[in-house]
């Protein structure tokens, strides 16, 4: 409402640039973060970039996409919520199928939109291309990585969504918006294919994707390179490192 627009104003402009100006380091997840830490006026000797981690096992080989398969099959994980944008990715789902590409999305997690999604999902006909698993962990949930052929990602905005590097690990190209806290992960036409939120766009890359096998191959090996950068030892490392320091 508006008083509490008035109080995050506030906290935005007042609070927060106390805290950021006086901190004798600030730790940010990717490198976009620092662009706006310098907006209020942070030197950049005070800022770090470490990533979160993941302890996937990572994949010795690459994956190809599947000549034998009836189906595509797409992965997304993550709280099942406004934030999430699963609408925008039904709509792009609903476009995909109307292309005449046979896919099944599983969805990791759950959410207290599950039972609205259900119905859009009913409305725009997709139900039966839909797989609800619920929250998965452990090895069962890198089972569910490593038998998908591609992970979508639609948020409105993340800090640091560790779900694309369980991805990377197990070498599924990704195709995702292109938002604060994905971008500086999914890099453009090297691991995967990123997009505004306009459904004609997101659809073309998931079809690039899809049908150009090289390509895939490509996203793919690239994903299993660069995914040890986010290594819990080199982590633990880093912040350890910025702590003994100060």
């Amino acid at each position: 409402n508006f008083f509490g627009k008035i109080l995050i104003s506030l906290y935005i402009n007042i609070a927060l640039r106390f805290v950021f100006i006086f901190a004798d380091k600030i730790i940010v997840l990717t490198q976009s973060y620092i662009d706006i830490l310098t907006k209020y006026g942070v030197p950049l000797k005070s800022i770090v970039v470490i990533p979160n981690a993941t302890d996937f096992n990572v994949s010795l080989e690459s994956k190809s996409l599947s000549e034998n398969s009836p189906y595509i099959n797409l992965l997304a994980n993550g709280r099942v919520d406004h934030q999430k944008n699963y609408h925008f990715m039904f709509r792009c789902l609903a476009l995909l199928k109307a292309k005449g590409v046979n896919f099944r999305l599983s969805i990791v997690s759950k959410g207290r939109m599950q039972d609205d999604l259900e119905k859009y999902a009913e409305t725009l006909g997709i139900t039966e291309n839909i797989i609800w698993l619920g929250r998965v962990y452990g090895e069962e949930l890198e089972k569910v990585y490593a038998t998908a052929d591609i992970f979508l990602h639609t948020a409105l905005f993340e800090g640091f969504a560790t779900v694309l590097i369980e991805a990377m690990a197990k070498g599924l190209p990704i195709c995702a918006t292109r938002v604060l806290g994905v971008k500086d992960v999914v890099k453009h036409d090297f691991n995967g294919l990123l997009s505004s939120f306009n459904e004609e766009e997101f659809v073309a890359n998931l079809q690039k994707v899809i049908q150009h096998k090289d390509l895939y191959r490509t996203f793919s090996q690239n994903n299993l390179i660069t995914v040890g950068q986010y290594k819990w030892t080199n982590i633990i490392d880093a912040t350890t490192t910025i702590y003994s320091n100060l």
